[in-house]
């Protein structure tokens, strides 16, 4: 027990520690990214000039919000998936209501946990941010790139924990395959929606990200060359001792700082972003408001009053009509994206529905057990709809076994009946006869000296008639309960064919009628010789009567191979055909058409034989005005 619930602990540790490998493997990814998805100004970060500013490294940062999100995951992965280290015991304890959550949990949960670390992580870091004074503009974009890879990973997550998740429902479907609803219902549609979804908006979130620092730096580019000449211009026409008077005449954002960064004048509130980068980067004659800010300015080194100052012009690279269209652009882009994925989505469903629905009917026994699906595509859902084709046909496959299996069972149970009542009556018949042969042989002994010639012929043809009987009873008898035999053995089927001529030459010449036997191939098979031979002399002796005594004609007996490893044996007369009522019963009835002198047992016992002792098969062609031929299908050894 010991042994199973230090198995089970590490269930939670598992997906803790895979769901960590992802963050620190997009972790790695997003370090050089950040910088580049935000904008941050060349030469800010891991320096001198970023430990002024901010007072910590972007390196230190980073491993700042690295651990905080670990931290976070972890929790956050430990409260939805602690329930999951007991799902064992709960099992051999036949807890339904915990195992119902659990499987709630592994079918769901990560459709749960991906909006719900997202909004943990951007709530903590907007705290986090705030608190640090960063600007509102930097903060949403931080907590946006991190929510990012908090997503990645967790939908990655849901990939590699699958089989955790797939073996826990096995292991707790028996103990509730009886219940309804047991898993909250998430359509399929749905769950390709949020994922989908989610990737979009990770893709078009980082594609914005790119984009708008992508135009922020061309329109910096741009705006620097046009703004540095007008601050050259204005050098130029005005002297230095009136450039203050001119600037403030001018509503732009023009500053002017000594060279320790101190305010001479500004119409602009400089941050301490700008200033420190213009002491630190004084030879670039550029300067940025803040990280990932939209606002630059460019500078000149100037003489003032005989000190060392700095004149400037701040402008936004990125105005608010710019980006306003750009955000409109992105939920129109988005609200696109989730029109064309819900139409894909529905198609996936309705497929789906296609199968699932010819499924229930297969189960509620509404459509007909063999009917295929047409096949309109070449891809998984055809792969499903072959798949379900091919359940269709084995399905009709058996069933027609099951039938055949349930008729043979049937005429087998009819046969015993059969033969218990063919003993009974051989026994009731041959009581009575037995008693009047003894009394003839007695009158045979008593007297004998003053009997006629008459009456001892008389009493003759009695005892003749009485030991015909008899054995006309036990024949009938033996060859019913030699149906339930069990002899199996090699033999070939020309010994048995060779001595039906044999056994049924009697009848035969009565009917003036002869056997001709064509052996095309000398076939052995397995099974019983006698039962065999009871048949085919059951057949050849219905043919020539068939004829009539009056008639006559010849009966074929013809043994050949077979298709699929078959041995066919084919008893053909020429007596002008079946009678089109009675061939639909011919071996499923026990019926005759010799009126009283035929039992209605031959063919029916027949079928029977074939059929049940050498899982064979027996068929028939007939056409009136000519005749019939019936074909004994057996399975070559």
């Amino acid at each position: 027990m010991e042994r199973k619930k230090k198995s089970n602990l590490k269930i939670t540790t598992k997906i803790i520690l895979i769901d960590n490998l992802l963050y620190l493997f997009f972790g790695l990814i997003m370090y050089p990214l950040i910088p580049f998805l935000l904008n941050y100004p060349p030469n800010s970060i891991d320096n001198e000039f970023q430990s002024a500013v901010v007072g910590m490294q972007y390196s230190v940062q980073f491993v700042f919000i690295f651990i905080l999100g670990i931290l976070l995951n972890c929790i956050t992965l430990y409260l939805f998936f602690n329930k999951l280290n007991n799902w064992e015991r709960y099992v051999e304890n036949g807890n339904k209501e915990h195992i119902l959550k659990i499987r709630n949990i592994c079918a769901n949960g990560m459709y749960r946990l991906v909006p719900t670390q997202v909004i943990i992580n951007a709530i903590v870091l907007i705290i986090i941010f705030t608190a640090a004074s960063t600007q509102l503009t930097l903060t949403l974009k931080l907590t946006a790139v991190i929510c990012i890879w908090t997503a990645i990973s967790d939908l990655l997550l849901s990939v590699f924990t699958g089989k955790i998740f797939n073996s826990i429902l096995k292991g707790t479907y028996p103990i509730i395959k009886d219940e309804k609803d047991t898993i909250l219902r998430l359509s399929i549609s749905k769950k390709m929606m949020i994922q989908y979804i989610s990737c979009m908006l990770v893709i078009l979130l980082v594609m914005s990200l790119y984009s708008y620092s992508r135009i922020s730096y061309e329109r910096g580019e741009f705006l620097k060359e046009k703004e540095f000449n007008n601050l050259n211009q204005l050098l130029e026409n005005v002297d230095r001792d009136d450039i203050l008077k001119e600037i403030k005449k001018s509503n732009e954002g023009y500053f002017i700082i000594d060279s320790n960064g101190e305010e001479i004048y500004s119409n602009f509130k400089l941050t301490k972003f700008a200033k420190e980068y213009i002491l630190h980067f004084e030879e670039g004659n550029r300067t940025y408001n803040q990280y990932g800010s939209s606002i630059e300015g460019v500078f000149k080194e100037i003489e003032l009053n005989g000190k060392k100052c700095y004149i400037g012009k701040m402008f936004n690279v990125m105005p608010t009509s710019y980006t306003v269209t750009f955000v409109l652009f992105n939920i129109c882009l988005l609200i696109l994206y989730y029109i064309i994925i819900r139409c894909f989505t529905n198609n996936v469903k309705y497929n789906l529905n296609i199968i699932s629905n010819s499924l229930n009917e297969i189960g509620n026994k509404k459509n007909k057990v063999g009917e295929q699906l047409p096949i309109t595509s070449n891809d998984e859902f055809s792969d499903l709809i072959r798949a379900y084709n091919k359940v269709q046909l084995n399905t009709e496959k058996v069933i027609k076994e099951l039938q055949e299996k349930q008729e043979i069972i049937v005429k087998q149970g009819q046969l015993v009946s059969i033969g218990e009542l063919a003993g009974g009556v051989a026994h009731d018949i041959n009581t009575p006869i037995s008693a009047i042969k003894t009394g003839i042989v007695m009158l045979n002994q008593m007297g004998s000296e003053n009997r006629t010639e008459e009456e001892r012929e008389i009493l003759q043809r009695m005892d003749n008639c009485a030991t015909k009987i008899i054995n006309i009873v036990n024949s009938m008898r033996n060859q019913i309960r030699n149906l339930g035999g069990d002899t199996n053995v090699k033999f070939k089927i020309s010994d048995v064919v060779n001595d039906i001529k044999v056994i049924t030459y009697h009848e035969v010449a009565k009917n003036r009628s002869e056997v001709v036997i064509n052996i095309k191939d000398d076939l052995e098979i397995t099974g019983d010789p006698t039962k065999l031979g009871q048949v085919l002399t059951n057949l050849v002796v219905n043919a020539a009567q068939a004829y009539g005594e009056e008639k006559g004609g010849k009966v074929e007996v013809t043994v050949e191979k077979g298709p699929k490893s078959m041995a066919v044996i084919k008893v053909a007369d020429y007596a002008g055909g079946l009678d089109p009522s009675i061939t639909p019963y011919i071996f499923k009835n026990i019926l005759t058409t010799k009126g009283t002198f035929g039992t209605g047992l031959g063919l029916y016992l027949a079928y029977s034989v074939i059929k049940g002792n050498f899982n064979g098969d027996i068929t028939f062609d007939t056409a009136q005005g000519e005749g019939t031929t019936f074909y004994i299908k057996i399975p070559r050894s």
